[in-house]
């Protein structure tokens, strides 16, 4: 709970004890142990504490790999978090082949318009744009936003994301006139879905004005650029 509200600092020591008392009554490789052990890894993660949660998440990896198996949920999305800390920490090259296995063993066995799938799919797509390979992030990106569209007509926060990829790699690519509808989109799904002064709205504002001035649309950046910074 305190990890969710954005208090990892206070999680922490309680995820610690946590790790400590599953590992005395339940044993080291206990599904519930390991469960605290990623929730640690997590905590440590948020305080930008990478090199210490980076052995907790491999060592939950390996574990979680030979005792519930490389498909369960659970390993898939402790691979997931590994990853992400590895793409934070700019080791591209070993993240993909994390993300990759983590997004295919998903399509497998919950189906390509899943949503655990769709955001595994949009993790891979934001490494291959970060790794330069355009097309294949932009492929990705437009499958994520017309099946999110399919299921979620009228928009929903986790799709925001997806669309203000490939609106930010359609501007990216000198594509700016192509990007803007849907970082406009993206920017109307944030103000929908999240509380007003939420800094992903300002993300949202800010790419859309760098798109507008991109195209000459000066008067629209303009109030959109201003109000991303404001406090």
């Amino acid at each position: 709970m305190l990890l969710a509200r954005g208090r990892p600092a206070e999680a922490e020591p309680l995820f610690r004890q946590a790790v400590e008392t599953a590992r005395q009554i339940l044993g080291a490789e206990h599904p519930d142990t390991l469960t605290s052990v990623n929730n640690l890894a997590s905590a440590l993660r948020a305080r930008g504490r990478l090199d210490d949660a980076a052995p907790l998440y491999r060592q939950t990896l390996e574990v979680r790999q030979r005792v519930l198996g490389p498909e369960h949920l659970h390993t898939l999305a402790t691979m997931n978090n590994l990853a992400g800390l590895l793409q934070t920490q700019r080791k591209l090259d070993e993240a993909e082949p994390l993300l990759r296995q983590s997004f295919e063993a998903l399509h497998r066995t919950l189906g390509p318009k899943h949503i655990y799938t769709l955001s595994a799919q949009n993790n891979l797509a934001y490494l291959l744009q970060e790794q330069k390979k355009t097309p294949d992030a932009e492929r990705l990106f437009r499958e994520v936003v017309h099946l999110g569209r399919e299921q979620f007509p009228q928009g929903a926060g986790w799709l925001a994301d997806s669309v203000i990829g490939l609106g930010s790699l359609l501007v990216d690519s000198g594509r700016a006139k192509e990007a803007e509808p849907f970082l406009r989109e993206g920017l109307d799904i944030r103000r929908r879905t999240l509380p007003r002064g939420h800094p992903n709205i300002a993300d949202a504002e800010s790419r859309l004005g760098a798109c507008l001035t991109a195209i000459g649309n000066y008067a629209d950046a303009e109030p959109l650029l201003i109000n991303a910074l404001k406090p």
